[in-house]
């Protein structure tokens, strides 16, 4: 954009420049002839006092020239300077408004006190075993097709476990679901080994439980009889 106001600037320049020269020489190139013939003799005195004057009408429309675009390129930068202020006004009013939305959005999703009350009285009803386990009331296990492995070997099948089935707990059996999270499913499980024997709880997806080579449980309850059975040997 300066760039094209400068080129601009340029050609407005010369333009003014030539048609200033022009107009001097016509107004008095002509009369200034008459006089040098009849004030100078020589043919040479006459050209080289005509070119001197010459130059000077020049040097006199050039100056006149420059003064225009002078006062032009003062009345450019001024406009592009109020274009640039006006633009600046209109992105923080644009901010004030976007921080408006945004608050107001905020205040739409803020949770009623009312909602947590539900959430708590429907968490005290629920048995001790269910605070233990991973699928509680707010994430609902992803309700699938129960396929059992066909190998009978209950250890191998928990430990070494194929994600084209399900997933039993090791103690009592039960199936285990994983839960929809962040847009994926996701196993919840408390998990431990007859080499160290300790309650981990671990979030994993069906290809990284896959490789876990552990016993698998559905609850803590589960995992620490495991445990404790191993501890007593």
């Amino acid at each position: 954009m300066a760039c094209a106001e400068s080129t601009i600037n340029t050609i407005i320049g010369l333009n003014v420049t030539s048609l200033i020269i022009h107009l001097l020489f016509l107004l008095f190139g002509n009369a200034i002839y008459k006089y040098l013939i009849t004030k100078y003799e020589t043919a040479s005195t006459r050209i080289t006092v005509f070119i001197a004057i010459n130059f000077v009408l020049l040097l006199i429309g050039i100056s006149i020239a420059n003064s225009y675009t002078g006062n032009h390129n003062g009345w450019v930068e001024r406009k592009v300077k109020n274009d640039d202020t006006n633009k600046t006004e209109l992105t923080e009013q644009e901010i004030t408004e976007g921080r408006q939305e945004v608050n107001s959005s905020y205040q739409n999703e803020t949770p009623s006190p009312n909602k947590f009350e539900s959430n708590n009285k429907e968490e005290n009803t629920s048995t001790n075993n269910s605070k233990d386990s991973i699928n509680s009331s707010y994430e609902k296990e992803t309700p699938v097709e129960v396929k059992r492995n066909p190998d009978s070997r209950k250890d191998y099948v928990n430990v070494f476990w194929d994600k084209d089935y399900t997933l039993f707990d090791f103690i009592t059996d039960e199936p285990i679901f994983p839960i929809e999270k962040n847009g994926g499913l996701i196993y919840q499980i408390y998990f431990s080994t007859n080499e160290n024997p300790q309650v981990n709880y671990g979030e994993f997806a069906d290809e990284e439980l896959q490789d876990l080579r552990a016993y698998k449980f559905k609850t803590k309850d589960n995992c620490q009889k495991f445990c404790d059975t191993k501890s007593n040997k």
